[in-house]
């Protein structure tokens, strides 16, 4: 296979190492990921999936620009909108408290390779970004 070009003009990963690795990671999901959501991200050779769809405010951090992805709500038959990372977490790990944050532990906001996340209380998210920032 081919080689992908980034945005930047530099050249990533072969695209069948690529596939290795994420064929790993979906063969674990619970909820398969919707096309629409797959086709919205640019698979990296750090191992980042970067988010390339819209884009919204974290609640309680409305400077903060996150992924944003809208779900259709079986129930209602409505839309609601959530963080892209937060879909792809519960996607291969299942439901995730509302009082949880989801970590990145790559420390990419707009990373959303479940690999790369954590449910965490908020107060230790915080403490998290606070580490990352002194090193």
């Amino acid at each position: 296979m081919t080689q992908r070009i980034n945005g930047e003009g530099k050249s990533a990963v072969p695209l069948n190492a690529l596939l290795s690795d994420i064929d790993n990671i979906l063969c674990r999901v619970k909820s398969p990921f919707p096309l629409n959501f797959l086709s919205k991200i640019e698979f990296r050779a750090d191992g980042c999936w970067m988010w390339k769809g819209a884009f919204g405010f974290h609640p309680r951090h409305r400077q903060h620009r996150y992924g944003e992805f809208k779900v259709l709500n079986p129930l209602t038959n409505k839309r609601h909108s959530t963080t892209a990372h937060r879909f792809a977490y519960q996607c291969v790990h299942g439901p995730v408290a509302r009082s949880l944050d989801i970590d990145h532990l790559c420390g990419n906001k707009l990373c959303v390779n479940p690999e790369h996340l954590e449910a965490v209380t908020h107060r230790e998210n915080i403490q998290r970004m606070y580490d990352r920032r002194a090193k």
